[in-house]
């Protein structure tokens, strides 16, 4: 398990990315440096099975990340911990 750090509190992520509740998918955005997103996530209840599904149009047309960098870094980051599972 992974222990992230977020402003409150500490994180344990499954390593599992598809098993993610709300909460682990706002660390992983702590990670990072996307906490602010975390609010927008949790209030659409996106968990680590739809994280699984994000592309860069839903990122932007849909959750209104208009910025090709985070939406960039955030897909990037999915990406680094499903090949981080799959070892």
């Amino acid at each position: 398990m992974n222990k992230l750090s977020t402003t409150t509190e500490k994180i344990e992520l499954s390593s599992y990315i598809s098993k993610w509740n709300s909460e682990e998918v706002s660390g992983m955005l702590s990670q990072l440096g996307l906490g602010y997103l975390a609010k927008s996530f949790i209030s659409q209840n996106i968990n680590g099975y739809d994280l699984c599904y994000l592309n860069h149009d839903i990122l932007k047309n849909e959750l209104k990340i208009v910025s090709f960098h985070e939406r960039n870094l955030l897909l990037k980051g999915i990406s680094e911990h499903q090949l981080n599972q799959s070892k």
